[in-house]
């Protein structure tokens, strides 16, 4: 390739929407360049020609490129690994591939940007499977690898939205743990059946109620007036025994606050995503 006689001298190479380059051209860049700093390749296809960097082009050979800031890079799902005869050793060969991406990925420390992700349906990017017995993909979980990037301390902003993830609670647990300076996340989705907390379940239920549920609930008035009488009849009950807690207090009883009670492990409830991107005024829920 015509650019890597320039390798030593090149610092910024993007690859534009409409420019077919091949996976091996793009691990040889990424191989040969040693003072890269910015690197696109826009997602690209036609006529079953498509940019990308397969996963096993991507450990074929050592990165140079390790003070790389910018990198947009689309990642393909072929792993040079025969599929024909999936046994343990197959699995085991595919999930040694995974961690050689990954290791791969976490050298670039100096990383403030990083995009990727192949074209998938949409059908497929928002209902991916969650049924990982047996599979092992660059997916970036925390069971096939995630831990390795860990280094990318300096990223600020992620952009998976056409990767095919499997990103759950524990995962942006981890990167609000590991990637302090991330305030720009996009591509994180619901996935199909999961689950609302029950306050969110019962404010959507009251949304959705039809003309005829409001006429019912107006015929049911007085009930609800009982309800009120005896709900403020629990009130009064309620503020004693605050009262009787807090003289509790005074005398050097030190009470201990109910811990609420965790959600079911695995779930991103809507919870879980409202809390996170919270704290990243340009990250978005797909």
């Amino acid at each position: 390739m015509a650019l890597v006689a320039q390798a030593a001298h090149l610092h910024t190479i993007e690859f534009e929407d409409g420019i077919f380059v091949r996976s091996g051209d793009i691990q040889m860049i990424l191989s040969h360049c040693p003072g890269l700093k910015t690197f696109t390749v826009e997602d690209w296809q036609e006529d079953g020609h498509e940019s990308l960097l397969e996963i096993k082009d991507m450990v074929s050979s050592p990165w140079v490129c390790l003070g790389l800031r910018d990198l947009t890079l689309p990642i393909g799902s072929d792993y040079g690994v025969d599929a024909e005869k999936q046994d343990e050793e197959w699995g085991q060969r595919r999930q040694d591939v995974i961690t050689k991406a990954y290791r791969q990925l976490g050298v670039l420390t100096e990383l403030r940007t990083l995009s990727f992700g192949a074209q998938v349906p949409k059908e497929n990017s928002t209902q991916f499977s969650l049924d990982t017995e047996g599979k092992k993909d660059f997916d970036l979980t925390l069971v096939s690898g995630l831990g390795d990037l860990k280094d990318l301390k300096k990223l600020w902003r992620l952009d998976v939205a056409a990767l095919r993830h499997r990103m759950r609670e524990a995962e942006l647990h981890w990167i609000d743990a590991n990637w302090p300076n991330l305030r720009d996340f996009r591509g994180i989705y619901m996935y199909e059946g999961d689950e609302l907390s029950e306050d969110e379940g019962m404010e959507e239920d009251s949304d959705e109620l039809s003309e005829d549920e409001g006429m019912e609930e107006d015929s049911d008035e007085e009930e609800e007036e009982e309800e009120e009488e005896e709900e403020e009849e629990e009130e009064e009950d309620d503020e004693d025994k605050v009262a009787e807690e807090e003289e509790e207090v005074d005398t050097g009883d030190q009470l201990e606050e109910d811990e609420p009670e965790p959600e079911s492990e695995g779930k991103m409830t809507r919870r879980h995503v409202s809390g996170f991107l919270g704290k990243r005024p340009y990250a978005e829920l797909y």
